[in-house]
């Protein structure tokens, strides 16, 4: 499993094949590659699978939460920090929980963006999330 675009377009470009990475993205995509973090937080691709259960399912929600380090709340904007490499799973639990007041989520390997429907919306999001944590 070769770590990052950079790299494959490289192990491309000693192959004789030219690729920008517009469109190495776009193929990684369609090939079904997803990014993984491995144990020490890098990024790789492996093929995406299908996951066996939800958090929900298997009970691991509150595990789940318990790698948020902090949240602030800007306007409408909830920005959740979590250890590394974890945001992705954080995000993934609550995308899962389907709140009402969440327009759409972002991360990256230790913050996740929760985009809220308003600014109110986020302040009741926050604090259903730390209420959570308790």
């Amino acid at each position: 499993m070769l770590s990052y675009t950079a790299r494959i377009k490289k192990a491309l470009h000693l192959r004789d094949v030219q690729v920008t990475r517009a469109t190495l993205a776009r193929d990684i995509s369609e090939l079904g590659l997803v990014k993984e973090h491995g144990a020490e937080g890098e990024v790789k691709y492996g093929l995406y699978q299908e996951p066996k259960k939800t958090a929900k399912e298997i009970g691991t929600g509150k595990m789940v939460l318990q790698e948020v380090t902090d949240i602030k709340q800007a306007e409408f904007t909830l920005i959740i920090h979590t250890k590394l490499g974890s945001a992705d799973m954080v995000a993934a639990l609550l995308d899962e929980k389907n709140y009402p007041e969440v327009a759409g989520t972002l991360a990256g390997k230790d913050t996740l963006v929760i985009i809220a429907i308003d600014k109110e919306a986020a302040t009741r999001l926050k604090n259903h999330i730390l209420k959570e944590l308790d």
